[in-house]
């Protein structure tokens, strides 16, 4: 029985070192969205991932809409812009209780974004658009999500007691493992 939990914990390690497939060639960044719509649309721009070096222009959302109408229509703007085979990804994540949006893009490699005429990653200060973005390491937690690192030790526990389950039940039956 040791045996195969020596196993299972060498597994286990193995799989938080390696983490998911391709996420050592891919680069994922967090963005904030806070505040409201003033109502007028926006220009974009991805650069570093082989989009062409012009601003796209997108919609506005109307005037006082909230961070996560904001946060959705930015996403749905950059997926109209994909390539052809996509070098990135924009996705929307969530919305915490404070109503800060928050939306992600992943890419083959490193890129810079911007909106209007402001750097948004690498700008400790964000940018105010319409209303303020702001790359941030991660999103802070409302208390409601569990850490990827929670679930996997949540499954290794699960497959530990299954093992240990069946282990008992073979000898019981009087077969050996």
């Amino acid at each position: 029985m040791l045996r195969y939990l020596k196993l299972l914990l060498l597994f286990a390690a193995l799989l938080m070192a390696l983490g998911p497939p391709g996420a050592a060639a891919q680069v994922t960044k967090t963005f904030c969205v806070d505040g409201q719509s003033d109502g007028q649309g926006w220009t974009w721009s991805l650069s570093g991932i082989g989009l062409p070096a012009q601003q796209v222009t997108t919609d506005g959302v109307p005037a006082g809409g909230n961070a996560t109408a904001l946060a959705q229509q930015w996403v749905r703007s950059i997926q109209a812009v994909q390539g052809d085979p996509p070098g990135f990804r924009a996705r929307f994540e969530r919305t915490n209780a404070d109503g800060k949006a928050y939306f992600s893009i992943t890419a083959d490699r490193d890129f810079t974004f911007g909106v209007d005429d402001c750097t948004i990653t690498g700008n400790p200060n964000g940018c105010s658009f319409n209303p303020t973005v702001l790359e941030v390491a991660s999103i802070p937690d409302d208390g409601g999500g569990l850490s990827l690192l929670l679930i996997i030790i949540i499954i290794v526990i699960v497959v530990i007691v299954v093992i240990v389950i069946v282990i008992i039940i073979r000898r019981r039956s009087g077969s050996s493992p």
